[in-house]
């Protein structure tokens, strides 16, 4: 899938991918301590000059979750981040990642960890 952000082209722009996802932890489930987000991507620019602010915006269930840096390569890269943990909760979530403007992203894949903690 391609995400695009480029203001000028003539059809609207392409500028985040949100899905929705369902967290569905086990039972004496208290809270989640930490989240992290990895993707694989392909990242270039409109304007083929070197971006200056190539990180992905992320935002879960409406609330701003943290940004990933993406690395800029001439081929396909991996990056992951930690991202906050206040806007997940257990059932039906919603995940938005937003790209900076006159960039495009390829991504191939999108993968996220939840780790909680059980009442034991």
């Amino acid at each position: 899938m391609e995400i695009w952000n480029i203001p000028t082209q003539l059809s609207i722009p392409e500028v985040n991918f949100t899905t929705a996802f369902s967290f569905a932890p086990s039972i004496g489930f208290v809270r989640v301590t930490s989240v992290a987000l990895s993707m694989t991507f392909l990242f270039s620019t409109y304007t083929g000059l070197p971006t200056t602010n190539n990180g992905l915006i992320v935002a879960i269930n409406g609330q701003s979750a943290g940004t990933l840096t993406l690395p800029v390569f001439a081929e396909i890269a991996t990056a992951s981040g930690f991202l906050g943990v206040q806007g997940l909760h257990p059932g039906s979530n919603m995940i938005n990642i937003g790209l900076p403007v006159n960039d495009v992203v390829t991504l191939y894949g999108a993968h996220l960890t939840v780790e909680y903690t059980l009442l034991g």
